[in-house]
């Protein structure tokens, strides 16, 4: 791998996408020595050899040292770090520094290692990292060495790096060196004018002709597995995907950050708590839950009229059944297609109605307590329902968290009151528009109308809502003049001083305005806005206030346990004995402390229920625990900070294709067993697929060979083929992300002349007929324009072909003492960075040292 392709490749994988920033000298230098420097015997590295060649190695340091410069230029372009725990990040900067040995190795054996002087000056003061605009007011002027850089380089790098006397130069040298065996290899590659002309004639041509997709997705709905099928497809395939993989089962400590962001002596009464349920249910815990069960009958887009009709009335007559036995439990553990719950009988739970369906909400809505709905269409297919329970608010006991959470808001709104002061009115306005030219008999004229009107309201005041929308020409007249409840300074000055002047329920004298005459009533005034107004607004102020504060605070707690945990197992080399001393700190009170014992996972597992919060980068630590790597390091999630120490183990085990339900008078598929039922589904369709698409070749090979044209012969078949141009360098556009007909179909078509049938071929999906009518070039395309991009395009990809195939001879030449997946592979954690997540110490542990580092 070249140094341009090394660079590419970091650009391909960056951890996240954010705007890349060309920094102009910090670049270059992190791309020239990040490069690791391969020891030649003149003490550059200190570190074990993990890779050996001759008297050259790369060592762990060599290793380390290249993390951290490909970690600082993360830093420059994408603004983070990247972590090293993928693999392949690890691999290739591993590949890469041996790639270096090589090379180095084989210009030593072709005795072109040696740089001249001159050949140093020539590629320091040519060098485009070191050089400056030669015009400072023009950044596009051509660039001159500037040797400030160049110190400031060298002594960047002698000091982050350790390098000393003429350990930098050397590196300068090396670079030389492989950049020399590189331009070898390079200028051998050549390209005559007719490859050229070809390769422009292919990358440009277009293919005319037509197209039949087979997917197996058409032909799921036909296929039928006996039991007997699904179980010999379950044995046949074990080893291969239905095994359990290992999996771990943890003790957790976890701290909820959320309880860090609350006041610590905040600590209600029982008796505080339930008077606050009672005084705030209707505000926050009114929520309409229905208790059902359910039996399922799922439907698929490709399933037929016909079909569904049959599952509808499949259901139908099962429904009649059950009204009439009263087994709706039995029924929906035997027939029900909701694999969630048909174990369950069916049972939903208590679902917010605001989460069902409609067709099902209103369904719950009208059945009384024990009753069975109708049939149901929803988009699942059809449904039946069972209304076990229904409650209007939810239960005291499932309101804890949001209950103590407004009490803490409420608490926090009365101690800082001043905060939410605003004196605010309410009122109701009569607003007749008066015309800036009006003139004064005009003016005269509305006045006595509204003088009419206040003379009717002052003698009634309930009627000044009517008057107010019926005469009113505000734009609130619709709501009887309201002015619902704004803060004073908001509105009208002459509006506002006249509803400050009056009493509650007092009518005004007539006043003028900008938009004309007024009368106003109020209807309150108050200084403070009622905490059931705001207590969002508070909850939102009070949480970005504290949030950084809390998460550092449930970060101090959950280290303060690991250090005491880890003081109390100094001497302890046993999984078993230090998962008892976890369990024992476990068991003493902390704030925001939860400690539970996860069931068990693999790190496949997408959650551990068990665990609060998401719980995925406790799997990815948790999953490497065993009894010799005892414990994970500490992990900030979105909700809770959490570690986990080990329990046990249970290794890589058969599945079973079958389970007791729960109440155990039952067999049904197991998880792995369902899924074994899907996969040979999914391959017999698949088959079929393939089945179709030779069948449909065959009818229209014969008819075109008995002299039918293809149109003739695809009309007669009745095959369902598709009108397509497309170009030959990339196929079709694909029909979704994994759709690989594109690949296929170019193949096929690069191989076919005009006018001709091509054989199917199989694609992962099913399989693909195409008829090539005619390949064609775009008129617009002209060689002798492109001739020069294209050029430079072709040769460049020749000219990488060419390296890659060099340092693949290098490795087959040069065999490795100690390869560098022996290393990887014994040593996991072995690598870290700035930007990592901290690495661990011999046993895995991630133990922070006594000054708080990382291990």
């Amino acid at each position: 791998m070249s140094l341009a392709t090394m660079n590419r490749w970091f650009m391909d994988h960056p951890t996240m996408g954010k705007a890349f920033l060309v920094i102009v000298f910090v670049l270059p230098l992190v791309l020239l020595f990040g490069i690791g420097g391969v020891d030649a015997g003149c003490g550059l590295n200190q570190g074990g050899a993990v890779g050996k060649l001759g008297d050259r190695a790369i060592t762990q340091d060599d290793i380390e040292q290249q993390f951290f410069s490909f970690d600082l230029w993360y830093r420059v372009n994408y603004n983070q770090g990247f972590t090293t725990s993928s693999q392949s990040v690890i691999s290739a900067v591993s590949d890469y520094l041996f790639r270096r040995l090589r090379v180095l190795r084989e210009a030593e054996a072709l005795g072109i290692d040696e740089v001249t002087p001159e050949e140093f000056t020539s590629y320091i003061t040519s060098h485009r990292g070191l050089q400056s605009p030669s015009d400072p007011n023009n950044a596009r002027s051509p660039g001159v060495y500037d040797e400030s850089r160049f110190n400031q380089l060298r002594d960047f790098f002698m000091s982050q790096r350790g390098l000393k006397g003429n350990e930098f130069d050397e590196l300068w040298k090396q670079n030389i060196i492989i950049d020399r065996m590189e331009n070898r290899i390079t200028q051998s590659v050549a390209v005559t004018p007719t490859e050229l002309q070809l390769n422009f004639l292919r990358s440009g041509s277009q293919v005319e002709g037509q197209i039949q997709r087979f997917n197996s997705g058409d032909h799921l709905i036909d296929i039928e597995v006996t039991d007997e099928e699904v179980e010999a497809y379950f044995n046949e395939n074990m080893e291969e995907r239905y095994m359990t993989p290992p999996q771990t089962r943890l003790q957790v400590v976890a701290f909820k950050i959320a309880d860090f962001a609350r006041d610590a002596g905040f600590t209600p009464t029982e008796e505080e708590m339930r008077a606050a349920y009672d005084e705030y249910k209707d505000d926050y815990f009114a929520k309409r839950q229905h208790h059902l069960r359910h039996i399922l009958f799922t439907v698929n887009l490709p399933d037929s009229e016909e079909v569904m009709k049959e599952k509808r009335d499949e259901l139908t007559t099962l429904l009649a059944s059950i009204r009439d036995q009263e087994n709706f439990e039995e029924m929906a553990k035997l027939h029900s297609d909701d694999f969630e719950t048909k174990d369950k009988g069916g049972d939903l739970g208590f679902v917010d109605e605001t989460f069902l369906e409609s067709e099902v909400r209103n369904a719950a809505r009208k059945l009384e307590v024990g009753e069975i709905s109708d049939v149901l269409t929803t988009k699942r297919g059809f449904q039946v329902i069972q209304k076990i329970e229904e409650r209007q608010y939810l239960p005291y006991e499932d309101s804890l968290d949001e209950l103590i959470e407004t009490m803490e808001l409420r608490a926090h709104y009365e101690k800082n009151k001043d905060k939410y002061q605003s004196q605010e009115l309410k009122g109701r306005r009569i607003l007749k528009l008066v015309k800036k030219d009006a003139t004064p008999e005009e003016k005269q004229e509305i006045r006595e109308g509204l003088e009419k009107i206040l003379a009717d309201v002052r003698a009634d005041g309930k009627l000044f809502h009517r008057n107010a929308r019926f005469k009113s020409d505000g734009p609130n007249a619709f709501k009887g003049g309201l002015l619902d409840w704004f803060p004073v300074g908001s509105f009208q000055k002459e509006v506002e001083d006249t509803l400050v002047s009056l009493k509650d329920d007092e009518i005004s004298d007539i006043f003028e305005s900008a938009e004309g005459l007024n009368i106003v009533q109020r209807l309150g005034v108050r200084e403070f806005k009622p905490f059931r107004e705001i207590r969002d607004e508070i909850s939102r102020t009070k949480s970005l206030d504290g949030e950084n504060t809390a998460r550092t605070q449930a970060l101090e707690a959950a280290y303060a346990f690991v250090d005491g945990f880890q003081d109390a197992t100094d001497n302890e080399e046993d999984g078993l004995a230090i998962s008892k001393v976890f369990q024992q700190h476990c068991s003493i009170p902390g704030r925001g402390k939860l400690c539970v014992s996860s069931g068990f996972f693999s790190d496949t597992a997408a959650v551990i229920p068990e665990v609060p919060g998401d719980g995925i980068e406790l799997i990815e630590a948790g999953a490497k625990c065993s009894q010799n790597r005892p414990y994970t390091g500490v992990v900030a999630g979105d909700d809770y900070v959490y570690m986990g120490c080990w329990l046990e183990s249970a290794p890589t085990t058969p599945s079973s294709l079958k389970e007791e339900t729960a109440d155990g008078d039952v067999m049904v598929l197991s998880k792995m067993g369902r899924q074994a039922k899907t996969d040979l589904q999914a391959a017999k369709a698949l088959d079929a697929a393939r089945e179709a698409a030779r069948g449909v070749h065959a009818d229209l090979a014969e008819r075109i060979a008995a002299g039918a044209s293809f149109a003739e012969a695809a009309e007669a078949a009745e095959a369902d083929f598709t009108e397509t141009t497309f170009p030959l360098s990339r196929g079709p556009d694909p029909i979704g992300a994994d759709d690989d007909t594109p690949t296929v179909v170019k193949d096929l078509a690069e191989e076919s002349p005009n006018d001709t049938l091509a054989a199917p071929k199989d694609t992962a999906k099913g399989a693909v007929i195409i008829y090539v009518a005619k390949h064609f070039y775009p008129e617009n395309r002209s060689f002798s324009s492109n001739r020069g991009i294209m050029m430079y395009q072709y040769i460049n990809r020749r000219q990488n072909a060419a390296i890659e195939g060099f340092y693949a001879d290098l490795a087959e030449k040069y065999e490795l003492l100690l390869p560098v997946g022996s290393f990887l592979q014994d040593n996991p954690d072995a690598l870290t960075t700035s930007g990592g997540s901290g690495g661990g110490n011999q046993n895995g542990s991630g133990r922070r040292n006594r000054d708080g580092s990382g291990g």
